[in-house]
């Protein structure tokens, strides 16, 4: 029973960011194509564009990934989780009737909010794992969320199709109905609740298995949030983190990972973004461009489930 409760968090954390991610990536994937369309339809005078709307959330989600511990701490993983999915559903109401001005602002909104919900979600599975479950429970939740851009690709598939425009009342009803699947993986988190404690992970003890086969001893250098009880040491605790968190970026382990991040930020770039905008303005699909963008979201999202 215990065990099963845990479980069962893992499973809706899962199929929460499953409805929240359809409904962002395959707003992202139409950003660029919908937004020229507003241009259009307003003779040009919206400016607004979809590359630089992800430019601010993919910016302010990488500063801010260094502060939101902080709110983690204050308001507890599942209600971190909580407000930084209602930055999402932020982002993507501000597409329904978009201007420059609310887009942006959305977009700054939605990157702060990511970094909560992603800090606030590696602390809520660990909590819910052991040593013995840790890589199952991560499985399961990957499983799960990977699953989205199927969806949100098949969805994107049909609601374009045999389109020479992408008119108002379509973009409307297009992020209405992502909108609405963001709200659901919102309410569903709302469901979570605490944690079974028997013999769970730390997230202390957590970076010290990640990193024993590096050769690096971190542990001195990250401090063990599990430990902090009082609130009032919590900004102190944060800023002596941010401080060891310089001293990991020089490590060895670090330096390879940031190699690999600048990869994975170009690859994500691509396949988010230009790919997907690039094949709504192909003129050889004719009245069939727009709808491959779902179609090229979907086959992303296969490509995600083989490739894990």
């Amino acid at each position: 029973m215990n065990i099963n409760l845990n479980i069962c968090n893992v499973t809706i954390t899962g199929l929460a960011f499953f409805f929240l991610f359809a409904a962002f990536q395959t707003a992202s994937l139409t950003a660029q194509n919908v937004l020229e369309a507003v241009s259009k339809q307003r003779n040009n005078s919206f400016d607004g564009t979809g590359y630089t709307s992800l430019a601010i959330v993919y910016i302010s989600f990488g500063l801010f990934n260094w502060f939101a511990p902080i709110v983690v701490m204050y308001l507890g993983e599942k209600y971190s989780m909580i407000a930084g999915s209602f930055c999402y559903a932020l982002y993507i109401a501000s597409y329904i009737e978009p201007f420059e001005w609310s887009l942006y602002s959305a977009s700054l909104v939605n990157g702060i909010g990511a970094a909560v919900l992603w800090t606030a979600q590696g602390a809520f599975i660990t909590d819910c794992s052991t040593k013995s479950n840790l890589n199952q429970h991560f499985s399961l939740f990957w499983g799960l969320f990977q699953a989205n851009q199927i969806v949100g690709g098949l969805y994107a598939y049909l609601s374009l199709s045999n389109i020479d425009e992408i008119s108002r009342t379509l973009r409307i009803r297009l992020y209405g109905g992502l909108l609405g699947c963001a709200i659901f993986g919102i309410l569903l988190l709302f469901t979570l609740r605490k944690p079974h404690k028997t013999d769970n992970i730390s997230h202390q003890q957590l970076i010290n298995m990640e990193m024993n086969s590096s050769g690096d001893n971190l542990s001195e250098l990250t401090p063990d949030y599990s430990t902090i009880q009082n609130r009032s040491t919590v900004f102190q605790s944060t800023l002596h983190s941010l401080r060891r968190s310089v001293k990991i970026l020089i490590t060895r382990p670090m330096i390879c990972i940031l190699v690999a991040a600048a990869f994975t930020g170009i690859n994500l770039t691509f396949y988010s973004s230009l790919y997907a905008s690039a094949l709504g303005h192909c003129l050889h699909f004719g009245r069939n461009a727009k709808s491959y963008i779902g179609l090229a979201g979907l086959f992303i999202g296969i490509g995600e489930i083989v490739g894990k």
